[in-house]
């Protein structure tokens, strides 16, 4: 476990790049609404070469981005804030995405799905607000 305190830009970069040097499957992010959840994956993103805008994918739960980087070819960017319950998460594939050997699956409010995220042994990224401040703890 480590903790890292994001004072701008550059350390989300730099917190990307350390939690990207993991070669994690699966990210799953978590922390309240404006910690930067989605700040982080698209810096995320911009280190994996991602084609293209990452927005949230809020009201779609899901977009899946081709990108160029030697560990994957494709990221698979989920937003959980919306699932409703259960009924919802076929269509979300998680077998399927979490299973290819050079998909990256990233799982903003990742809490919702802990249990079905379980067996893929994300990486966990809890972003959090200290007044001004952002920290983020890597587990």
């Amino acid at each position: 476990m480590s903790t890292h305190v994001i004072h701008n830009l550059a350390d989300l970069r730099t917190l990307a790049a350390q939690v990207l040097a993991k070669k994690p499957r699966v990210i799953a992010l978590t922390g309240p609404l404006g910690a930067g959840k989605t700040t982080l994956t698209q810096a995320m993103g911009k280190r994996l070469k991602v084609a293209g805008a990452m927005t949230s994918p809020t009201y779609t739960l899901q977009h899946i981005h081709p990108c160029q980087h030697p560990d994957y070819d494709t990221v698979v960017h989920i937003d959980a804030y919306r699932i409703a319950g259960p009924h919802e998460l076929p269509a979300l594939d998680l077998a399927h995405w979490c299973s290819r050997p050079k998909t990256l699956v990233i799982v903003e409010w990742a809490e919702k799905l802990k249990t079905d995220l379980g067996p893929y042994v994300p990486v966990w990224v809890e972003l959090s607000l200290h007044g001004d401040q952002r920290r983020a703890t890597i587990r």
